[in-house]
């Protein structure tokens, strides 16, 4: 009779680890974080090197690629969380970049991991101009080795020519823009 009893919920407990076993292997962006993460040792993101291309849809769902302003513009990410207070302080200083610099550079800030009910709220009484990308997955960061509040500026052919991690103790970001980024822009 104990057997009996054990043999529903052993079968029940094959078919959930079967298709959690079916999921992992089978899913996209587990798969493609697999194979980032196998990449991203050869691949630090640094001065001097080509910028990982990306496609990431801004909230009104149109699709932007850091290719496409290759040999145009100069491009500013900024990979950014909504949970992060020091973020929601420097989009107020990326605003005002973008305002000054909009001709020579495009603002793109990249959103990683917030809902989008969360964002919206979250943007709801904002007046923000540049371009708000969503990287829910991660998928993005993950190319550019972002486990922080980063700045990245690529010059018009590509390439990373200045990157900075932003923490507690980094500086007030408008200066770190006044000093180390505009110069770079003119």
């Amino acid at each position: 009779m104990t057997k009996e009893i054990l043999k529903y919920p052993a079968i029940f407990l094959f078919l959930v680890i079967t298709v959690f076993i079916h999921y992992m292997v089978k899913s996209p962006a587990l798969t493609e974080r697999k194979n980032l993460s196998m990449e991203s040792h050869s691949a630090i993101i640094a001065t001097g090197k080509e910028a990982p291309d990306f496609s990431l849809e801004n909230l009104n769902e149109e699709k932007f690629s850091l290719s496409d302003y290759k040999d145009k513009k100069m491009v500013a990410l900024y990979f950014w969380s909504i949970t992060i207070p020091l973020c929601v302080e420097t989009l107020g200083e990326l605003q005002k970049f973008h305002d000054k610099y909009r001709e020579k550079v495009e603002v793109m800030t990249v959103n990683i991991g917030d809902l989008r009910l969360e964002l919206d709220k979250f943007l709801k009484n904002k007046d923000y101009t540049f371009n708000i990308l969503s990287d829910r997955q991660g998928v993005t960061a993950m190319k550019y080795q972002i486990s922080e509040p980063t700045f990245i500026l690529v010059d018009k052919k590509g390439n990373v020519i200045y990157i900075h991690r932003q923490n507690e103790i980094s500086g007030k970001f408008n200066i770190i823009l006044e000093k180390e980024v505009i110069p770079l822009v003119k």
